[in-house]
């Protein structure tokens, strides 16, 4: 699926599909159910990732099909792509059809798009059925995907920790540690891709609260390059992670 996953973030950056991201993680989960998480032969041989099956009325677009047995055990004709860049725009174009009119106004409404589209997207199973089947492989989704984010912004944070001051007591230690997880994955710190001015006041804090602590002053003034480097790197990672903008909402 990670392939799927850059052709859908290539595509919202270029100009006039923006206003889709909100719908990025349903759609990669509606993706995820049709293609079997990325292994069905629709997918790895079509590069069609969500089983659309031929229109003719997009064929201006997309002209290539291939013949494929579908689950009803029926032959039909699916859309062929030579690549997977090119299918968000099928994904967008299919859902721009007459028969999905109305999904526009749940274009910051995930649950609901999802909702809208089950009435005819799956023949197999009724809407609230297919419905659920989405909402339970999103939710699958988000939370692996949170759990590693966690683990790999934990062993960072550990790391930074012991570069900054070997000598702090463990007690001091833990308060900072404490405060750098409260900040970062309890704080809504992060908006619109730059750090919040709460940000920067809640990390000049935690220098303060490391300055302050029963520390012998001569030492920590002595290493205090490279204090400052630990926290620059502090500033620099939370602006190229964007922790809370995208994954963390929940």
């Amino acid at each position: 699926m990670k392939k799927l996953e850059v052709a859908f973030d290539l595509y919202y950056s270029m100009p006039g599909n923006s206003h889709l991201k909100p719908l990025r993680n349903i759609v990669l989960a509606h993706c995820a159910l049709e293609s079997g998480h990325g292994s069905s032969y629709l997918y790895t041989e079509y590069n069609n990732g969500a089983g659309m099956k031929f229109r003719e009325i997009l064929s201006y677009m997309f002209p290539k099909f291939g013949y494929y047995i579908d689950h009803a055990g029926e032959k039909a004709r699916y859309f062929k792509l030579s690549s997977m860049v090119d299918f968000p725009a099928l994904y967008w174009a299919f859902i721009n059809r007459w028969p999905y009119v109305g999904w526009e106004k749940y274009i910051n409404d995930p649950f609901g798009y999802i909702r809208h589209i089950s009435k005819i997207y799956c023949a197999t199973d009724t809407p609230e059925v297919y419905y659920n089947k989405v909402i339970a492989v999103y939710n699958l989704r988000m939370d692996k995907q949170e759990n590693n984010e966690k683990e790999q912004d934990m062993g960072f944070f550990d790391d930074l920790l012991d570069e900054l001051q070997d000598e702090f007591e463990d007690s001091l230690k833990k308060v900072a540690k404490k405060k750098i997880f409260e900040y970062v994955f309890r704080g809504k710190i992060i908006k619109d891709n730059n750090i919040s001015p709460e940000a920067k006041g809640k990390i000049q804090d935690l220098e303060k609260t490391l300055l302050d602590k029963d520390v012998d002053i001569k030492k920590l003034a002595a290493e205090k390059k490279e204090l400052k480097t630990g926290i620059t790197r502090m500033y620099k990672f939370i602006q190229e992670k964007d922790l809370m903008s995208e994954y963390m909402k929940g």
